[in-house]
């Protein structure tokens, strides 16, 4: 006869399943944070179980432990005509035959007498956080749904509102988690399309001065490390002020693309174009010695008098360009950065345009083949 009631405690005791510990409820229930706004959203009407005990408020205590556990429930709601009056669980009925084995009472008992009343119900329409701030200030487990009328249509119990309060918070959190980590994504494309726009000239869409800088620590630290070569050869439009004054600034940008797209079409894969400034620009040229620097940049030049760009302030009557060459490595010993061979090739630069233009001079004051001053390399005297 006594087993019973054990067998609900039990039951009872299973919401340690969701984190609810009886005496976690004796001690009081967690804050509830009312700025979460979709708790605002759900309505009970999705959580109710409508498969509830219920008994008359006459009902003796056996008759009403059996019901719970055929319903195998924690509570069952006391009735008349299906309005709810009053609640037993089974800590209630745990204590009543706890308290008749010890005593050996023979006080006929109905449950009414062990009723929570008046009883506190919602409605389908109640939010989940109502719901659990009402549950939390009264301190009940259980709290019926009703419909309009006042009759019985479910319960909801707390255990039951907690764990779905967790669940949407998990939910919440993993969409956070997804945004944050689409948003990581982005900022990493972002970061990425930054650092590419920041080492690219906007107008040619060729490598600026600061991917300039970048590469030659890089192609200057392989040659430290390894004892191997690059040239370097600043490339300068000749007369590019006059021409703009002439044929104006928009006709300079479009020769200048034409120089541009002819140099890049024309360079090795391995070698970069750079632009310096102006109508100033470098060419990169990685592994590559002297003799092969100077085929090349005699090449270049060469291409470029024969796009034949009209410029009457020219004495060739075209666009044409002057250049600086210097070679690192291989030949000769390697200085500590790459601003001795840049330096080097710009002081050739000086000397082809102070030749009067249209020349390639290799550092160290020599004067490439095909110059329209000398055909023969010469060294300074």
């Amino acid at each position: 006869r006594f087993l019973l009631p054990v067998t609900i405690q039990a039951r009872a005791d299973k919401a340690d399943i969701a984190g609810i510990t009886p005496a976690h409820l004796a001690a009081g229930f967690p804050p509830i944070d009312t700025e979460v706004q979709p708790l605002l959203d759900i309505e009970l009407r999705t959580l109710i179980r409508h498969d509830v005990a219920t008994c008359s408020m006459q009902a003796e205590p056996l008759d009403v432990a059996k019901s719970m556990q055929e319903h195998g429930g924690t509570c069952v709601v006391l009735v008349e005509d299906n309005r709810p009056l009053g609640i037993v669980t089974g800590n209630d009925l745990v204590r009543v035959f706890a308290g008749f084995y010890c005593e050996e009472s023979t006080r006929q008992l109905v449950v009414k007498d062990l009723a929570s009343s008046p009883v506190i119900t919602a409605t389908a329409q109640t939010s989940l956080l109502d719901a659990l701030k009402v549950m939390e200030s009264r301190g009940i487990h259980h709290l019926p749904v009703t419909d309009a009328s006042g009759r019985l249509n479910g319960i909801v119990s707390y255990r039951d509102l907690v764990v779905e309060r967790q669940n949407m918070i998990a939910g919440h959190l993993h969409s956070i988690e997804q945004e944050v980590q689409q948003q990581s994504i982005q900022l990493v494309q972002a970061r990425e399309q930054l650092q590419t726009l920041s080492r690219e000239d906007h107008q040619f869409s060729i490598p600026n001065r600061r991917a300039m800088e970048q590469d030659l620590d890089s192609v200057h630290d392989i040659a430290l490390r390894y004892n191997r070569p690059y040239s370097v050869a600043l490339i300068d439009v000749d007369l590019l002020r006059k021409y703009n004054e002439v044929y104006g600034h928009e006709s300079g940008d479009c020769s200048l693309r034409v120089i541009v797209d002819y140099l890049n079409n024309s360079l090795r894969k391995t070698d970069r174009l750079y632009r310096f400034s102006g109508g100033r620009f470098l060419l990169l040229l990685k592994e590559t010695l002297e003799t092969g620097a100077c085929i090349l940049v005699q090449r270049l030049q060469a291409g470029i008098n024969a796009l034949n760009i009209p410029h009457q302030d020219n004495p060739t009557g075209h666009m044409t360009v002057s250049v600086g060459l210097a070679c690192a490595g291989a030949e000769s010993p390697l200085a500590d950065s790459w601003h001795d061979a840049f330096a080097r090739a710009d002081a050739a630069l000086h000397r082809a345009r102070e030749k009067g233009r249209n020349h390639c001079v290799i550092s160290g004051e020599r004067e490439l083949p095909g110059s329209s001053m000398s055909m023969t390399n010469r060294s300074a005297a």
